[in-house]
């Protein structure tokens, strides 16, 4: 087996067990103090008016920060 195949399916094997935890863990992270840890330190350089503030959610993982946004009063 070559090299890359074997990463791949190590991958592969890895998430497949891993993902449904991994998903668990960002949905406790949304829902504890660390979201809105994250909106105070944000919020402040963001528009007043933020109804046509959209957020572009590029690299970062998860999407934790997506999600975050999600409950705020903005586009996504």
């Amino acid at each position: 087996m070559d090299k890359a195949k074997s990463i791949k399916e190590d991958v592969v094997s890895y998430w497949g067990v891993r993902s449904q935890d991994f998903a668990a863990q960002r949905k406790r992270e949304l829902e504890s103090s660390k979201a809105e840890r994250w909106k105070k330190e944000i919020l402040p350089f963001l528009p007043k008016d933020r109804k046509e503030t959209r957020i572009l959610d590029v690299g970062t993982g998860s999407g934790f920060s997506r999600f975050c946004w999600r409950r705020k009063d903005m586009r996504r």
